[in-house]
C-alpha cells in the first residue's frame, strides 16, 4: 500500500500533457528549468508500478498507473527526441534528468548529456513500452498491446544498428548530430560505463551480444570488482571506487544487472554478484547500522550520505532466491 501510494504522489503531481517533474514528494515540487524546458524523472515509471502491481495485484492501482504511464510515455519520446530519428537524448538540465548527476566520465571528459543518443534512456524507454504493453494485456487492451510491443522492438532495433560496437562488445552513447561514436575527437564516446549494460536488461541485446556483455562483465580489470559492478570501468583512468558515478557501487542498478543476468540466463553470474553486493551492504548494516548512498566495489568503504533507503533493494536479491553466499554473511 504504501508503494502505490507513493507512485500515486507522481500520477498527482502530473501535468496535462504528461510530464512529471524531477523532484516530488510531499514537499518538494521542482520541475527545474533548462533552457526553457523542464527537466523530467527518468524514464523507468511504468517498469516501477509493473513491478509494484506484480506484488500486490491491485487491478484499481494497475488502472490508474496505466493511464498515468501511458501519458508520461508519450510526453517524453516527443520531447526528448530533438531530430525525430527514433532515439532518445536527455532534456533539459540532461545530467540531473539522467540520474547520473556528478562524476559521469563521459558528461566531465567529453560533453553536456543532451548532446548525445545513449543506450541509457533508451534502453529505459524500451523497458517502460514493454511494462506498459504488460499492463495493457493485464486490462484486456490488446490492441493497446500490440502497439507498444511494436514501440519496443523498434526502439530496440534502432539501440542495436545505432549504439553497438562490435568491435568492443559494448554499448555506448553516440553523437546525436551524425550517430557516431565521435564528439570532440576521434572516438571519444567508446566510454565503458554501467549504462552499456542496461540493455542486457531490458532485452536488447540478442544471445551473442549478451554474450559479449557478459564477457566483459566478468572481466575483473574492467567490472567484475570485489564488492559488485562499478559505475565506471576499472581501467578507465577517471575511475574512483569511492568517487559518485565514477566508480562506486549503487545498489539499485546492480539489481537492474542482475535481472539482466536471470532474464539472459547466465544464473551462476547473477548469483555471484548478487552475493558481492550483499557481501558489502550487510557488513556495513553490522558495522555502521545503516544503508548508505552508495558502495566502492573494491574495498570495505561505503559513502557518501547515510540512511538511503534505496540501497534497501538489496532484499530483492534473497526473495528472487540467491545461492549460498560464502562464509561471513
Amino acid at each position: 500500500q504504501g508503494a502505490m501510494n507513493s507512485q500515486r504522489v507522481y500520477f498527482d503531481r502530473q501535468h496535462p500533457d504528461g510530464y512529471i517533474n524531477y523532484r516530488t514528494g510531499p514537499w518538494l515540487d521542482e520541475t527545474i528549468e533548462t533552457g526553457g524546458k523542464p527537466t523530467s524523472s527518468a524514464p523507468w515509471f511504468n517498469y516501477v508500478n509493473y513491478e509494484i502491481y506484480k506484488v500486490t495485484h491491485d487491478r484499481k492501482f494497475l488502472a490508474e498507473a496505466y493511464r498515468s504511464g501511458g501519458r508520461f510515455y508519450r510526453y517524453f519520446v516527443a520531447n526528448r527526441d530533438s531530430n525525430a530519428n527514433g532515439l532518445c537524448e536527455w532534456g533539459a538540465h540532461a545530467e540531473l534528468e539522467s540520474v547520473r548527476d556528478a562524476r559521469v566520465a563521459v558528461w566531465d571528459k567529453v560533453g553536456w548529456a543532451s548532446n548525445f543518443e545513449g543506450p541509457d534512456v533508451n534502453a529505459m524507454l524500451v523497458q517502460e513500452a514493454k511494462s506498459l504493453a504488460a499492463m495493457a494485456e493485464e486490462l484486456g487492451l490488446s490492441s493497446e498491446s500490440t502497439r507498444w510491443k511494436e514501440d519496443a522492438s523498434t526502439r530496440s532495433a534502432l539501440i542495436n544498428k545505432t549504439l553497438w560496437d562490435p568491435e568492443t562488445g559494448f554499448y555506448y552513447n553516440v553523437n546525436r548530430n551524425d550517430q557516431s561514436f565521435t564528439y570532440r575527437n576521434s572516438g571519444d564516446l567508446k566510454i565503458k560505463e554501467i549504462i552499456g549494460f542496461l540493455p542486457l536488461w531490458a532485452g536488447v541485446a540478442d544471445r551473442e551480444q549478451s554474450r559479449h556483455l557478459v564477457a566483459v562483465l566478468l572481466d575483473t580489470n574492467e567490472f567484475w570488482r570485489p564488492y559488485g559492478v562499478p559505475s565506471l570501468s576499472a581501467a578507465d583512468s577517471y575511475y574512483c571506487p569511492i568517487g559518485y558515478w565514477n566508480g562506486p557501487v549503487w545498489v539499485q542498478w546492480e539489481y537492474l544487472l542482475y535481472r539482466g543476468l536471470v532474464d539472459n540466463g547466465y544464473y551462476t553470474e547473477a548469483g555471484q554478484l548478487s552475493c558481492r553486493v550483499l557481501d558489502n551492504v550487510i557488513y556495513h548494516l553490522k558495522n555502521d547500522h545503516t544503508f548508505w548512498e552508495f558502495y566502492s566495489a573494491d574495498d570495505r568503504q561505503a559513502g557518501w550520505n547515510r540512511a538511503y533507503i534505496w540501497a534497501g533493494l538489496a532484499a530483492r536479491f534473497l526473495i528472487d532466491g540467491v545461492p549460498t553466499c560464502r562464509a561471513g554473511f
